[in-house]
This record gives structure tokens, sequence and C-alpha cells, in this order.
């Protein structure tokens, strides 16, 4: 695993990335339906699930000026590991 994690582009590590978000997020959504099935007979008024995912919902989108700093560091780390220029 070490030496295929070096290997990758920043193209690749950012579709890793957003791989395991949306893994994440479909589970989170699955346990929401579930959990809303469970407690539905300890309550008086169903609770839907969306209401249940919503705090676990992502809330924030990466800004340009964060994805520009990744880039730059990631294409420096690139260089470095070609034996090109050093930070």
């Amino acid at each position: 695993m070490p030496d295929t994690f070096y290997a990758l582009t920043p193209s690749e590590f950012y579709d890793l990335i957003e791989g395991y978000r949306l893994r994440r997020q479909i589970e989170q959504q699955e346990r929401s339906y579930f959990v809303s099935w469970i407690i539905a007979p300890h309550v008086k008024k169903a609770i839907p699930p969306d209401v249940i995912y919503k705090p676990l919902a992502p809330r924030r989108e990466i800004s340009e000026a964060e994805l520009a700093k990744d880039r730059a560091y990631f294409m420096a780390m690139d260089r470095r590991q070609r034996g090109g220029e050093t930070d």
C-alpha cells in the first residue's frame, strides 16, 4: 500500500478522497433511515430520515484558494520526487 500511495497523481488522490466521502455519506444516509424506523414506535410523530441525516451532512465546500494551495503542494511534492527543484 505505501508504494501505491506515493505513486498516485494528485487527481487520483483527490478521487480516492471523494470516493471515501461518498461512501461515508451513503452509510450515514442508510443509518439515518434505520434509526428513524427504530425510534418510530417510541415517538408520537414519526421522524423522517432527512431530519436525522441533516446534522451529519457535509456543510462545507472547499474554496478555490484551498484547492490552489493543495495543488501547489502536490505539484511541489511531485517535482521533488522526480528530482527537480526543491523548496
